[in-house]
């Protein structure tokens, strides 16, 4: 509830355009996290390398997320639910 209101007055902070630029910034760097961690989770199987790539799963979905919601708030000036 107050981490939904802080982030919604961050969103009414920052300009639309900025926004939307943003958002699409971190959709390619999710894009090319992911690029990077599949092909480790592939090869690596029960190693270490498997759990490093499924650490960084973690950062990617935050980053897809976040991509897609600094997006979507650009079209109607509020978050889309």
């Amino acid at each position: 509830m107050i981490g939904d209101l802080l982030f919604g007055l961050i969103l009414d902070l920052v300009p639309k355009k900025i926004r939307n630029i943003f958002g699409i910034i971190l959709i390619i760097i999710g894009i090319l996290l992911s690029l990077i961690a599949i092909p480790l989770w592939l090869v690596a199987g029960d190693t270490e390398l498997g759990i490093i790539s499924a650490i960084l799963a973690i950062p990617i979905v935050i980053c897809f997320l976040f991509g897609f919601v600094l997006i979507s708030s650009t079209e109607d000036g509020g978050l889309v639910y």
